[in-house]
């Protein structure tokens, strides 16, 4: 099901909701696939900020991706995973949504646990207030040769007079290896 052939994104409220509702669930879960393939489909995205949104009750039984695998593309990617953990009241299991937190966490974005389906649409609204107002920094790392590696970040901020600010940022980066700097090193163009 989905989007209709050739329409890779859409802000199409109407056409998103036909989408998810003719959508059945049922079967076995494969959620680390579905992600890594939305992570994928998401770098064909255009927009500057980009995100995956996850309803899922955080459980995987169906996939050949594994969770460090998942986890290493998700941190790699420029994308906020927002997850909704949705769990069946019937479900006698305790769900504590790790799986769900931990993806969040490592991609800067949040993981939201609503008490009864009307809240997911409230819940989706926050969502995209949150990511029309967000900023974006950076900087230029002071190791000459990053190699390749993940390297954990920090951010904290303070408003003007005290006020209270919210930081949500990756917990860290992968550094471009020393073929991918010189790749995407500045050239000086003559003149």
């Amino acid at each position: 099901m989905g989007l209709p052939k050739g329409v890779p994104f859409t802000s199409d409220l109407q056409q998103l909701l036909d989408a998810v509702s003719s959508t059945r669930a049922v079967g076995n879960t494969a959620l680390y696939d579905g992600v890594a393939a939305a992570l994928e489909h998401i770098k064909a995205a255009t927009a500057s900020r980009k995100a995956v949104i996850v309803v899922s009750d955080g459980d995987d039984n169906a996939s050949r991706t594994n969770f460090p695998t998942l986890l290493k593309q998700a941190e790699a990617s420029n994308a906020q995973i927002c997850a909704l953990g949705v769990f069946d009241e019937m479900f006698s299991g305790s769900h504590s949504g790790s799986v769900l937190k931990h993806l969040s966490k490592a991609t800067g974005g949040k993981t939201y646990f609503p008490d009864s389906p009307t809240q997911i649409a409230g819940i989706c609204m926050q969502i995209a207030q949150n990511l029309r107002h967000q900023y974006t920094i950076g900087y230029v790392s002071s190791n000459p040769n990053p190699g390749g590696k993940y390297h954990t970040i920090r951010v904290t901020a303070s408003g003007a007079g005290g006020g209270k600010l919210y930081v949500s940022t990756r917990t860290g980066y992968s550094a471009p290896s020393e073929l991918q700097s010189a790749l995407l090193a500045p050239t000086k163009a003559a003149l």
